[in-house]
């Protein structure tokens, strides 16, 4: 193992429940990513925020001046505090488009996780180049996570 255990915390202010998901899972999910080097997130704990589409593009306009809604935003945090970073995500969302995707739940939300990892990994989706290699990296997450049953 390249870390020690992280802690994944997760708060839900969404109407909506996902009943396998939880802190144990998560930290597994992350774990994986992080002993198979995919993932290069900053140590610290990692805090994971489940709100509606409303909430979360009001955070979409404060933070990024952008007042569509989003299925995800990430916020960095800092090492120094041991504080990985923070993942909101819209589990309004996520049923949206897993239904769109013929995903379940739980895959959708594996997907935004990962890519809020991804982000704060130091990767970013801000040009077409970018998101190619965004996408690139959230399949191999993928693949690697499914091949571990996860």
């Amino acid at each position: 193992m390249r870390c020690k255990k992280r802690h994944v915390i997760i708060e839900n202010q969404s109407k909506f429940l996902i009943k396998e998901l939880d802190e144990k899972l998560l930290s597994a999910w992350l774990q994986c990513l992080e002993d198979c080097e995919l993932l290069d997130i900053p140590k610290g704990e990692l805090s994971v925020c489940f709100m509606d589409n409303k909430t979360l593009a009001n955070l979409h306009y404060k933070y990024c001046q952008d007042s569509s809604n989003t299925d995800i935003i990430t916020f960095k945090g800092d090492p120094n505090m041991e504080f990985a970073g923070e993942l909101c995500i819209s589990l309004e969302m996520v049923k949206e488009q897993a239904s769109v995707r013929n995903l379940k739940l739980l895959e959708e939300v594996r997907l935004y996780f990962i890519h809020g990892c991804l982000h704060l990994s130091g990767l970013d989706d801000t040009t077409d180049q970018k998101t190619e290699k965004m996408r690139l990296a959230e399949q191999k997450c993928i693949e690697h996570l499914h091949k571990h049953g996860l």
